[in-house]
């Protein structure tokens, strides 16, 4: 898995957008691995459309829960990689407001929304019980541990 990061993060580098990544992080006051994790299971940080068509750019905006978004910017159709990295990070952001800083929580509700993890918490289950593969926010910070080491090796 390390390999797949390493290609990803130097990917992300070439492309331009490692700097989006820190500054978004920068604003939203969030480690800049767990950004680039979430990106990485999103989309391995490609900018494309995905989930059937509903998957906005690299942090996969979804059109059905963030019309909003889609409709009041100026970000080609989801796809301008500032504004959905930036728009990614407020929502992971919002999410750790309402989970109170406990980034698995906010990273599942990314996925599956904050209902449904709140949802998961109330009846005692796992908070990646109704994220794809049951394991988004898990594998997510696992790949942020190792984008953390990768950041620091290349420094």
């Amino acid at each position: 898995m390390k390999n797949t990061l390493r290609e990803q993060l130097n990917y992300c580098k070439k492309s331009g957008w490692f700097p989006l990544f820190e500054q978004a992080a920068k604003d939203h006051q969030l480690e800049l691995s767990m950004l680039l994790a979430i990106a990485s299971r999103e989309t391995n940080i490609r900018n494309i459309i995905g989930d059937a068509g509903h998957g906005r750019g690299i942090m996969q905006i979804d059109d059905r829960s963030h019309k909003e978004f889609l409709r009041d910017h100026h970000n080609n159709g989801g796809l301008n990689p500032e504004t959905n990295i930036d728009y990614g990070a407020s929502v992971l952001a919002q999410n750790l407001k309402i989970f109170r800083g406990n980034y698995a929580n906010a990273i599942a509700a990314y996925n599956t929304g904050t209902g449904n993890v709140k949802k998961s918490l109330v009846t005692g289950k796992h908070p990646d019980t109704t994220t794809a593969h049951g394991n988004y926010g898990a594998d997510v910070i696992n790949r942020a541990s190792i984008f953390k080491e990768l950041i620091a090796e290349s420094e």
